[in-house]
C-alpha cells in the first residue's frame, strides 16, 4: 500500500537495471553455459582438483550476476538485513579508499614510461596532441576503438546524492587513466600508420 503523499518516478533505474540484466542474457550466456559444462565435466572426470572447480563455479556465478556460495551461506547466516548492510559498508568502505586519492590517480601514469619506450616517439607526441584537441572537438576515434569503448564502459542513468559525490571523487582517476588508455592506443595506431598498416 501506499504510504505519504510523495511520489518518487524512478524509471530511470529501472531501465537501467533491465538494461544490465539484458546485456548479460545478451553477451554472457553462451559464454556462463560453457562455462557451466566445464564444471560439470571436470567434477565428473578430474574431481581431485576440488579448489580449481570451486573457482570455476564462483566465476561463472559472478559471471552471471549470482552471490557467490560464501555470500549465500554467510546471509543464510545472519539475515538478508544484515547481511545488506554489511555488503554496502564494506563497498562504501572500498570506493572511499580510491575516491579522492590522489595517489591511486597518479599510479595510473605507470603505463606512459612504457608507452615512451616504443621506438616511434613522434606517434606518441602525435597521440598526445590529439588527445588534447579531442577535449574541445570530438573525433571520434574513442567510439572506433573497441577496447577503449570497453574500457570507459557506460556513466549510471541515475544517481543518489551519496553516489553522486562518489562519481566526484573519482573524477580525477577517470581522467587520468582515459588520457593514458588513449595516449597508449593513439600512440600504437600512428606507429602503425607510419609503418604503412591500413587504418581498416
Amino acid at each position: 500500500p501506499r504510504e505519504g503523499t510523495e511520489t518518487t518516478y524512478d524509471a530511470i533505474v529501472g531501465i537501467e537495471k533491465y538494461l544490465e540484466g539484458a546485456g548479460r542474457v545478451l553477451f554472457l550466456t553462451d559464454d556462463i553455459q560453457r562455462l557451466r559444462k566445464f564444471e560439470a565435466a571436470l567434477r565428473s572426470e578430474a574431481p581431485h582438483l576440488k579448489n580449481f572447480i570451486n573457482n570455476i563455479s564462483e566465476y561463472t556465478n559472478h559471471l552471471a550476476g549470482r552471490k557467490g556460495s560464501f555470500d549465500i551461506a554467510f546471509e543464510g547466516l545472519v539475515g538478508e538485513t544484515v547481511y545488506n548492510t554489511m555488503d554496502w559498508a564494506r563497498r562504501r568502505t572500498g570506493m572511499g579508499m580510491i575516491a579522492y586519492n590522489v595517489s591511486v590517480a597518479l599510479t595510473q601514469f605507470i603505463p606512459v614510461t612504457q608507452t615512451l619506450a616504443t621506438p616511434n616517439k613522434l606517434a606518441v607526441l602525435k597521440a598526445g596532441k590529439e588527445i588534447i584537441a579531442n577535449v574541445i572537438k570530438n573525433d571520434g576515434f574513442v567510439n572506433q576503438s573497441d577496447f577503449l569503448t570497453r574500457r570507459y564502459g557506460y556513466d549510471p542513468l541515475s544517481l543518489t546524492f551519496w553516489e553522486k559525490g562518489h562519481q566526484a571523487g573519482y573524477w580525477l582517476l577517470r581522467t587520468v587513466d582515459r588520457f593514458v588508455a588513449q595516449l597508449v592506443v593513439r600512440g600504437k595506431y600512428h606507429e602503425g600508420i607510419m609503418k604503412g598498416l591500413n587504418h581498416k
